[in-house]
């Protein structure tokens, strides 16, 4: 018949193919696929989450693609010195302001400048 250490060997054998049929918890837990998980809209795009104040209180024009801060004061000194250039021409106080009104003036007599052509140089 059989021994006590076949009988062992066979036992071990017998619960050694059991515990491995066993499905382990944590092993299917592992080999499953996480889900993605959806992102915020920080994450899909920071930039416009950063910047939607400023973007809604500087809304693109036609013909540009991009503004910016740069432009912006670009555009506000111009301004600026047209309306000094053009209160100059109008109502100047001091002669310094007659000079540059005068000259303001000058290039602005576009007809005038078409007449000249290139004598005055």
């Amino acid at each position: 018949m059989y021994t006590s250490r076949q009988f062992v060997l066979a036992a071990t054998i017998g619960l050694i193919v059991t515990l491995t049929s066993i499905p382990d918890a944590d092993a299917q837990r592992r080999r499953t696929t996480p889900q993605p998980v959806a992102a915020s809209a920080p994450c899909r795009d920071f930039y416009s989450h950063i910047n939607a104040d400023w973007l809604k209180a500087n809304p693109l024009t036609d013909g540009n693609d991009t503004i910016t801060a740069l432009g912006q004061l670009s555009e506000r000194a111009l301004l600026q010195q047209r309306n000094l250039l053009d209160n100059a021409m109008n109502t100047p106080k001091t002669n310094a302001q007659k000079l540059l009104g005068d000259f303001w003036a000058s290039g602005l007599d576009e007809a005038a400048v078409e007449r000249d052509g290139s004598h005055p140089i």
